[in-house]
């Protein structure tokens, strides 16, 4: 009874010295719908990057994925020729130092326990690619499965989609299984998890439907593949052999 939020509570950060330029804090409060307002909700602020969080939610954790683009310097080395009129070469010696920089993307996870009295900041890691929403990500016996694009410039190949399976191993999620390369050229356009199977959905000019098999978190592999024009944006499952 009464009103669950008190108008003049406002919750901030306790330390904002923690955050470093270009990152973002973001909060998450844990409300107890079932109190008078007289409760002080519980909260815990963590440091993001990049232009992106998805919010994932099951009943044990919170997981907060954010994605940026990180720099990567390319540097290569060309012998200097001298070219005759009759197109005979001849080494001058020395070489010369070509230098540029490409683009990848990379997206950080945070999980946040959930069970315990107080919100805390169980395991991060960070995997290759951008999550495009929230039906990218889905826990499963213990672990963390993960749908996303990937784009590691035109001179390695371009966009394509991958999916890792995550564990947790003390405050760390390293992905112990992946599946990549998926649909080259292509961008994720919607994914789906049920079970031990996996959906997801890439387009460019035709709309591939790709089905997954994850029951060896290990090694995840592709066990269909069907093309069809246009594209799908959502998609609803029925259970692990049909989707909507």
């Amino acid at each position: 009874s009464g009103d669950v939020l008190q108008e003049s509570i406002t919750w901030l950060a306790e330390d904002l010295s923690e955050v470093a330029v270009g990152e973002s804090l973001l909060s998450v409060v844990r409300i107890n719908t079932a109190s008078d307002g007289s409760e002080t909700p519980d909260t815990i602020s963590v440091p993001t990057k990049g232009w992106n969080t998805v919010v994932y939610v099951t009943e044990t954790s919170v997981y907060l994925a954010s994605s940026e683009s990180v720099m990567e310097p390319i540097v290569s080395t060309i012998e200097p020729l001298i070219v005759d009129n009759e197109g005979n070469t001849t080494s001058i010696g020395g070489a010369l130092r070509l230098s540029s920089v490409e683009y990848r993307s990379v997206t950080s996870i945070h999980r946040i326990d959930l069970t315990s009295t107080d919100l805390t900041l169980a395991a991060a890691g960070q995997i290759d690619g951008t999550v495009s929403d929230q039906h990218s990500m889905d826990e499963h016996d213990g672990m963390l499965r993960v749908a996303v694009t990937q784009d590691r410039g035109w001179l390695n190949g371009g966009t394509s989609t991958a999916i890792y399976v995550l564990e947790e191993s003390g405050d760390v999620l390293s992905a112990i299984g992946r599946i990549e390369g998926l649909a080259p050229g292509e961008q994720l356009y919607s994914a789906r998890f049920e079970g031990d199977r996996a959906w997801i959905v890439t387009f460019r000019r035709v709309d591939p439907l790709f089905a997954i098999d994850l029951s060896d978190p290990a090694n995840p592999v592709v066990t269909g593949e069907l093309k069809i024009s246009g594209y799908s944006d959502y998609m609803q499952s029925i259970d692990e052999n049909h989707v909507v």
